[in-house]
């Protein structure tokens, strides 16, 4: 039998595909990520850049807008503090204009206040002071590290749902007062790939689970099938085992399989039983023919045996000083013996009927018995018969009584060869199909008429006024204890083909 390998298409297609899947997710991840770093490098970079070309941009500037004025912004009235402020703006706003998304401005540690904060080409809503509150405290502490460390620093901040590089400097306006300045570039939006990013992380988590699912569900499967598997061998060997029993749809299965079986043997025990009575009936019925043929073959040698003897009696009673020798002669004991011989012969043919040859089972060669069982024949029929024989080494050798097996040979060969009106052809073959050896007897005799066809096998049968109609409803007995079959039909030209199949080696 033939089993199913774990690894079905099923189970096979769905890890491809969620392989496949999981591949192209962590593909579109790296890309997605390596992309995210290029937007980062990219504005880091810009940022450094314009913060540089802004502090060039204003050292000049600042100094001569603020000569007015002065540096003390903390004692400074508010109105000269908005006019600076305007100042400040018109700098930044002058330098913003061609830097498109960018922002920035000045920042003032001593008042701690932004100024001049502008963002012509920055994306609504646009603040109305300085950065929003929550940028506010970020700037301004990065701002605070580059004045007091006198570096330019550059940094990348990120809040819900802001994120921007934020670039910070310096520039002294007189000795030992220093104005910050700053600038940034918002990026979220060109990082909207964030959210996606999240959204293939937990797709590709679900791809790993659902791999691992189908892992274990197939692991599982494949458990089961083993054990149905095992317990079907079993089955083989012992009638009564079953399916274990299991749940969901492999205990669906293994119960209809149970219930099944169980059908199967209760069908198999109805038909042994009525097959035991129909066996039972056909035995009677040849026990009752068997027993009518016995009767009347045993009856002729009794009506000749019986008056011989009661003339004998009849004789020696009449007169006690009767000679035997001139009562009893040589021929009529001759002809008792040969009537009780025929007796014995019928009484050793009948004992095939009630033991048929089982014990004596071994490995014949069919070849050296067919010779042996031609030579035999030929010298006592000599001219009568012409043998060929066709051997199949495959078929050679087959486990048979030898005496049983030859007695049924001999019978057919024997009911050919008297069976033909002329020198008889018979071909015996050799052969083997289906773990079964098979023999072929062929003749060219007058064959078997159509209405006694079902007749032949039953005993004492016979078309021949001499025969006893034993032998072939021996050679059925025989081939029947062997658990083989003897078939026969009509052959192409004439004559009849008898057909002996036996178990293999």
């Amino acid at each position: 039998m033939h089993y199913p390998k774990i690894k079905s298409r099923t189970s096979f297609f769905g890890g491809v595909i969620t392989l496949t899947f999981f591949a192209l997710i962590f593909i579109s991840y790296l890309w997605i990520s390596s992309r995210e770093n290029q937007i980062v490098s990219d504005s880091q970079n810009l940022t450094a850049k314009v913060i540089y070309d802004f502090i060039h941009h204003s050292d000049e500037q600042l100094s001569l807008a603020l000569v007015n004025f002065g540096t003390d912004f903390n004692n400074m009235p508010e109105k000269k503090v908005k006019s600076i402020d305007s100042i400040l703006s018109r700098i930044s706003e002058t330098f913003f204009h061609s830097r498109k998304g960018m922002e920035g401005g000045f920042y003032i540690p001593g008042a701690d206040r932004f100024m001049g904060y502008s963002f012509p080409t920055s994306p609504p809503p646009i603040p109305a002071y300085g950065p929003p509150p929550r940028s506010y405290n970020l700037i301004r502490d990065q701002l605070l590290q580059s004045v007091i460390r006198k570096v330019v620093i550059i940094d990348m901040h990120k809040f819900d749902p802001a994120v921007f590089p934020l670039a910070t400097g310096y520039v002294e306006i007189s000795p030992g007062q220093f104005i910050g300045i700053w600038t940034r570039v918002h990026i979220e939006r060109e990082l909207a790939f964030f959210t996606l990013k999240d959204l293939l992380l937990i797709a590709g988590v679900l791809s790993i689970l659902g791999f691992i699912i189908i892992v274990i569900v197939t692991l599982g499967v494949h458990r089961k099938l083993e054990k149905l598997k095992n317990d079907l061998e079993l089955m083989k060997i012992d009638n009564s085992h079953r399916v274990s029993s299991e749940n969901g749809i492999f205990g669906y299965i293994n119960s209809f399989i149970n219930d099944t079986l169980e059908n199967l043997y209760e069908q198999n025990r109805k038909r042994e039983h009525l097959e035991k009575e129909l066996s039972q009936k056909e035995k009677m019925a040849s026990l009752g023919k068997l027993i009518a043929g016995v009767a009347h073959e045993v009856k002729t040698p009794l009506a000749i045996i019986k008056p011989r003897l009661q003339y004998w009696k009849s004789k020696i009673d009449d007169d006690n000083n009767i000679v035997l020798s001139e009562l009893i002669n040589s021929e009529s004991i001759q002809m008792i013996v040969n009537q009780i011989d025929r007796l014995s012969i019928l009484v050793n043919k009948l004992l095939v009927f009630s033991k048929p040859a089982k014990n004596q089972i071994k490995q014949v060669n069919l070849s050296n018995l067919i010779l042996e069982i031609i030579q035999t024949l030929q010298e006592r029929y000599e001219n009568q018969v012409v043998f060929s024989l066709k051997n199949d080494d495959s078929g050679d050798t087959v486990m048979a009584d030898p005496n049983g097996l030859e007695q049924v040979l001999l019978n057919i060969i024997i009911n050919s060869i008297e069976a033909a009106n002329h020198q008889a052809h018979i071909e015996i073959e050799t052969g083997h199909t289906n773990k079964e050896s098979v023999i072929t007897i062929k003749d060219d005799g007058p064959g078997i008429p159509q209405e006694l066809a079902g007749k032949i096998f039953d005993p004492f049968f016979s078309t021949k006024d001499q025969g006893s109609g034993l032998g072939l409803s021996i050679a059925y007995e025989i081939i029947s204890a062997h658990k083989g079959r003897i078939e026969f039909f009509p052959n192409l030209q004439t004559g009849t083909v008898f057909k002996l199949t036996l178990p293999g080696k």
